[in-house]
């Protein structure tokens, strides 16, 4: 659907019956010459990413875009809808933005679906490394009672009812999950939520469906002892393999590291902890002991949807999740040939170069798992296969092997800011030095985020926001500014 400045979008109405739709794309909307804007009974509207409207009785809307449409949504009558004169699908617009650089690309949030968009911190908390811990408990004992019911019962027939209830309290524990996500997404939308309080929720529903996914596993196992036991007519392991792939939606990379600071083992010594504390003392015996430091996460939210990303340790990840917003229209994929097909559409540099690749899912199942495996890391997307669209995606990417754009640079006195970007919410490089090129221990701040220092080497990766960016560093009593202007995927 990439096509070169300007493209032409053209929606046509073949009958009475009224036609409404909804365009987004990752460049820009300008109305076309067949737009009515004014004098129509339900006038078209154009927003910069956006382009919506109706028509009827044979109507033709028209619009010019730049860049990629990254969403297109068609209700009502019959309709032709047609890019620079070829018709295409609607349901065929891509979820993923493809890189302009050679890497993998990104399910993204529809730009006109956005709530919030913020860089936010997960920070040590007691109550909630309690409330995990807990949580670790609760999950243990349960597969423990398990085990002493399923040996305690000899008769087949009641392993068999043991194996049904088991799997209903792990099919509401799911459904208890969803509906917890998609309330807090909606609380950290109104404001319900602090930033903090919505990150905590998703660790302790990553670490939940971490422990359903275990009891799914132990269904199994004990199952085994049982032949021919089902549910639902469906074999326990290919009941359990599509269980799993519903909890992987509510679980991810960036949550795992969410975890991680909550319960205080992140020490991430670029970032300074908020407000003022130390990330480094010295110990009784002259050592450096290292203290708990906030982890960084970029957090952007639609009413359903929710997309995080975070940088440690030399990697870069990312996670997003669409879970109720992929749903809507589009073709099934039957067998294994289309179900890689539309992932070689979604992701075509990924695709070229796997190294390895796997499939999970049953053949009853509504979702697929394909795990891409690539010279910059690793991408897992999860189908929904009467579809083909994506709900939920996972990243990993190596921060040494992934490509930068040029540098945009900004120099005050001694000190030369560097900024490397390459793509939104992806990994940002940043650095400050000397006109010479020495090494500066300097704090940056992204659009007023957190700071960040640049060490001793002068350099830190952090994400990068989704539109336009301020970049300001403060280092040898000197304030260097790089503004960056939106950026095309």
């Amino acid at each position: 659907m990439q096509a070169e400045s300007p493209n032409t979008l053209t929606i046509v109405a073949h009958s009475d019956e009224r036609v409404y739709y909804n365009a987004t794309t990752n460049g820009r909307f300008e109305p076309g010459s067949a737009a009515d804007l004014v004098e129509a009974e339900q006038p078209d509207t154009v927003s910069n990413t956006t382009a919506a409207g109706s028509t009827a009785e044979g109507g033709v809307d028209d619009f010019n875009f730049t860049g990629q449409l990254t969403d297109l949504r068609v209700r009502g009558g019959p309709v032709r809808v047609y890019v620079n004169g070829n018709r295409i699908n609607p349901a065929a617009v891509p979820d993923t933005t493809v890189s302009s650089l050679n890497t993998t690309a990104i399910l993204t949030v529809p730009a006109n679906e956005r709530q919030e968009e913020a860089q936010s911190q997960a920070a040590l908390d007691v109550s909630a490394s309690l409330a995990l811990e807990n949580d670790r408990l609760s999950g243990r004992y349960q597969r423990l009672l398990l085990d002493e019911r399923f040996n305690a019962i000899e008769s087949p027939a009641l392993r068999q009812t043991t194996v049904s209830a088991a799997t209903r309290v792990i099919e509401r524990g799911i459904e208890r999950l969803s509906t917890r996500q998609q309330s807090s997404i909606a609380a950290y939308n109104n404001g319900s939520l602090t930033a903090h309080e919505f990150l905590r929720d998703l660790a302790v529903i990553d670490e939940r469906a971490g422990q359903l996914s275990l009891a799914t596993d132990r269904v199994v196992a004990r199952s085994q002892s049982t032949p021919g036991a089902t549910v639902d007519g469906q074999s326990v392991s290919s009941w359990a393999q599509d269980r799993d792939l519903e909890l992987a939606t509510l679980q991810g990379p960036v949550r795992d590291q969410i975890q991680e600071a909550l319960n205080g083992n992140h020490t991430d010594q670029g970032t300074r902890a908020t407000p003022t504390g130390a990330s480094r003392a010295v110990d009784e015996q002259g050592g450096q002991r290292q203290f708990p430091t906030p982890l960084p996460v970029y957090v952007e939210t639609s009413n359903r949807g929710v997309m995080l990303a975070t940088v440690v340790d030399g990697e870069y990840y990312r996670e997003l999740s669409l879970s109720r917003q992929r749903n809507a229209t589009g073709d099934r994929l039957s067998d294994v040939d289309a179900i890689f097909n539309r992932v070689a559409e979604l992701y075509p540099w990924a695709s070229a170069h796997s190294r390895t690749t796997g499939l999970t899912g049953s053949r009853q199942s509504e979702l697929s798992g394909i795990t891409i495996g690539h010279s910059h890391g690793e991408l897992t997307t999860f189908l929904n296969l009467s579809t083909g669209r994506v709900v939920a995606e996972h990243q990993r990417k190596t921060l040494g092997s992934v490509p930068t754009a040029d540098p945009v640079n900004a120099t005050r006195g001694g000190v030369r800011l560097s900024v490397e970007r390459t793509q939104p919410t992806g990994p940002l490089h940043l650095s400050l030095a000397t006109p010479g090129g020495e090494p500066i221990d300097g704090t940056v701040r992204v659009d007023g985020g957190p700071a960040i220092q640049t060490g001793t080497d002068g350099e830190h990766w952090t994400v990068a926001p989704d539109g336009r960016a301020t970049v300001v560093a403060r280092a040898n009593n000197e304030t260097v500014r790089v503004r960056l202007p939106p950026q095309p995927s």
